[in-house]
């Protein structure tokens, strides 16, 4: 009872986490706003687990869109000319689905051809 009790409780967090990034967001000027979700969706593909590493890295994404947005950059000078590349080194270190298949299939094999 206290694990449901535990996951009810961390759910409702996690959404109220969520929402308040997401009203974070909308605040951003256009160009920002247009480039945050374009790579939060990026992001979001790679999401592991219950995807709460890569809401980590969006909040921090605002975060320095907001210290850029203060300082008078544009958005551009802040992510670089690839923004594909920008989003890949956020999610370097986040738990991903890919780690989380790699692992899994390392451990497939080598359980297979452990006594061989």
């Amino acid at each position: 009872m206290k694990n449901l009790i535990d996951l009810i409780i961390g759910a409702r967090e996690d959404k109220r986490i969520w929402r308040s990034l997401q009203k974070k967001a909308a605040a951003l000027p256009p160009d920002y706003r247009f480039v945050y979700k374009k790579m939060e969706t990026y992001m979001m593909y790679y999401a592991g687990g219950d995807g709460m590493d890569i809401v980590d890295l969006c909040i921090g994404l605002v975060d320095l869109f907001e210290g850029a947005i203060a300082e008078g950059k544009p958005v551009a000078a802040v992510i670089g000319s690839d923004p594909a590349a920008f989003c890949d080194d956020l999610i370097r270190n986040a738990d991903t689905w890919t780690d989380k298949w790699r692992v899994k299939l390392n451990e497939s094999i080598r359980e297979k051809l452990k006594n061989k």
